[in-house]
């Protein structure tokens, strides 16, 4: 655990802070991590929900996959997202023209892994 995570309180947070978070995408024994950060004065909810949006929705490029990798278009958007099983690192490619809603339906956790103020 990041050390400013010791002491998450919203209630005594600086007003403009930078979250950062990490998704975290299954697909069977094939996992993959996305990491983003999120500026703003908002917490908690706000936060979790945020980074799922930018993962599900496609929104994340390859600089953000902390396990795993990606492709990015030319306007620097992920359009496939390379897993790796847990055990073996065999890679499994899914593709954003295949089934857009893929990510979304295989997103098993998101956490807030540490915050800074703006």
């Amino acid at each position: 655990m990041m050390e400013s995570m010791k002491y998450y309180n919203a209630f005594e947070m600086p007003e403009r802070t930078v979250h950062t978070t990490e998704v975290y995408v299954r697909i069977g024994k094939h996992v993959a991590t996305i990491q983003h950060k999120i500026g703003g004065n908002c917490s908690g909810e706000s936060i979790l929900n945020s980074a799922i949006s930018h993962v599900a929705d496609w929104e994340f490029c390859s600089k953000e996959v902390k396990v795993g990798s990606a492709v990015d278009n030319d306007e620097g958007v992920a359009i496939s997202l390379t897993l790796y099983h847990e055990k073996s690192g065999k890679p499994y490619t899914v593709h954003f023209e295949d089934d857009e809603r893929v990510l979304r339906d295989h997103i098993v956790g998101v956490q807030i892994v540490d915050w800074q103020e703006d």
